[in-house]
């Protein structure tokens, strides 16, 4: 167990006010960034029109639109409170301990790499069903659907999702129960969205 003493130093050197600590983003990874998210916006274009047997595509607009709002140098931003607690756990342990300052340096840093690396595993999963999500819309919009409905593929998240699945279909230009016009509605969301227009049914799947 930590000790008062070991909290209230670990909270020293790391306040729970910290902001913003943010993710070094170089720019060739933003550049395969944006060249994956375009790629899977396109790809979702594609799949659709086949679907639906035209010819039509989108505009290079819809992904820059896309990638202008959701930079990945937006969405490595600002650490929670949960990630502030962690680190300051390892400050204390390793306090605590009788560690040395390059213990505690270690401890931190040790602990970080290991939220980045979970953080960018959490944004391309959940960035990818976006894009592609965003790109199924934009060609629906094309082709002129109305309504849309959620689809959770059997594992939606009971208290957000779930709901969303129960609205069935709706039309297009509302938002779901979760306030989200189409998924995702939460980190690691891997639902997808169904369109149609009269009697033609198409999907994200």
């Amino acid at each position: 167990m930590r000790t008062p003493a070991a909290k209230a130093f670990a909270s020293s050197l790391l306040p729970s006010s910290i902001q913003p600590l943010r993710f070094a983003v170089t720019k060739g990874e933003d550049a395969d960034y944006d060249a994956a998210i375009s790629a899977l916006i396109s790809n979702a274009a594609k799949t659709l029109a086949a679907e639906l047997g035209t010819d039509a595509s989108l505009r290079d607009t819809v992904a820059s639109r896309y990638l202008r709002d959701r930079s990945l140098s937006k969405l490595t931003g600002g650490i929670n409170d949960t990630t502030v607690e962690r680190l300051q756990g390892a400050i204390a342990d390793a306090w605590q301990a009788g560690g040395t300052a390059d213990d505690i340096v270690k401890a931190i840093t040790d602990t970080y790499a290991d939220f980045s690396s979970a953080r960018a595993e959490m944004v391309a999963q959940t960035e990818g069903n976006d894009a592609y999500n965003a790109g199924l819309r934009a060609m629906a919009d094309e082709w002129g659907a109305d309504e849309k409905s959620w689809d959770g593929d059997g594992e939606a998240c009971e208290e957000i999702c779930q709901p969303n699945i129960d609205a069935g279909w709706i039309p297009i230009d509302d938002n779901f129960p979760s306030g989200d016009s189409e998924p995702t509605a939460h980190p690691r969301c891997d639902c997808g969205v169904n369109f149609r227009k009269t009697d033609a049914t198409i999907t994200g799947e």
